[in-house]
């Protein structure tokens, strides 16, 4: 069984078949504004869905009619796949602009992605 242990200190370990792997998990932090004429139910049905699917903790907010912003965190390679998932859309939602700047993280999001309404 794979997955990650979290340390006293905050680091992340990775642990597959019950043996911690000492080499830590890289973690990556982004804050992400998405452009685009938003459906009814976009933030839940897709992008909630999407980040707890890849494991993924943070936040995503309304901005503004066509503006949200997402602060993600996690594994690398999860935050790089959320990415591609936020630069395609889904067939009721195509973005008509994704800006991404690196994030330091300042709180503790408990391992949980959450919906800010």
């Amino acid at each position: 069984m794979s997955g990650e242990v979290v340390n006293e200190d905050g680091s992340r370990e990775a642990k597959v078949d019950g043996v911690i792997n000492r080499r830590k998990v890289m973690n990556k932090c982004l804050k992400i504004v998405l452009i685009a004429d938003f459906p009814q139910g976009f933030l839940r049905a897709f992008i909630q869905k999407h980040a707890r699917d890849l494991n993924l903790e943070g936040t995503v907010r309304i901005e503004s009619a066509n503006e949200i912003r997402i602060v993600v965190c996690g594994s690398k390679d999860s935050v790089d796949e959320f990415l591609d998932i936020l630069h395609t859309g889904s067939p009721k939602c195509r973005p008509e602009d994704v800006q991404i700047e690196p994030f330091l993280k300042g709180k503790d999001y408990r391992g949980v992605f959450r919906v800010i309404e």
